[in-house]
């Protein structure tokens, strides 16, 4: 880590830095736009200390991402993310029931773009960038099955750092969607039934 680096994290680790204005706005407080919006769904962390609430039909779009970072923070194969507007997301509890987290520098201060925890049972429950929210489908409260159609990721992204084998007909990104290349399914799994496909 740089010395830049370093000082900003000890920074960040001491409280020394930083403005609370970010309470007072979308997703922790909601705008005149938010006004008379009423919520599709709700979720919540595990233990139930971070709860929020969804104004939003669907996603911008939904991904799984199988990219290094997602493998240790998620400590998962790959992790299932919708884009959302901050707007369509507001939590419903106190800015000290989260804790935030910075992969760039290694912070631990709300600085976008920031991870966000629970700080109890530290779940996972969104990544909050400067202009959009990356939220975590698997936190809601579906009430059936159904409901979860229009939040299915469409393609995969740093597929190329995949952990196992995906055989679904999504598209498939080494990177980012659309700054990448687009990998060709049947030449990286071959016949019908490669590993990880579920056919047989």
């Amino acid at each position: 880590m740089s010395s830049d680096n370093q000082n900003k994290r000890a920074r960040s680790e001491n409280n020394e830095e930083g403005s609370d204005d970010w309470k007072s706005q979308p997703p922790y407080a909601p705008n005149d736009e938010m006004k008379g919006k009423k919520a599709t769904m709700t979720g919540s962390c595990h233990c139930g200390d971070v709860k929020f609430e969804i104004y939003a039909d669907k996603p911008l779009k939904a991904h799984f991402c199988h990219c290094s970072t997602c493998h240790k923070l998620h400590g998962s194969a790959m992790h299932w993310s919708a884009v959302m507007e901050k707007t369509d997301v507001l939590f419903k509890c106190s800015t000290d029931k989260m804790s935030f987290y910075r992969t760039e520098d290694q912070t631990v201060k709300h600085e976008l773009p920031a991870k966000m925890t629970c700080v109890r049972c530290k779940s996972p429950i969104c990544d909050e960038g400067r202009g959009k929210i990356l939220m975590y489908p698997s936190l809601f409260d579906f009430s059936k099955k159904e409901d979860q159609e229009p939040w299915m990721p469409v393609h995969h992204i740093f597929y190329e750092n995949r952990s196992i084998e995906i055989e679904d007909g999504k598209d498939k990104w080494t990177g980012m969607q659309d700054s990448s290349e687009k990998m060709d399914e049947k030449a990286i799994h071959g016949r019908k039934g490669a590993a990880g496909s579920g056919n047989k």
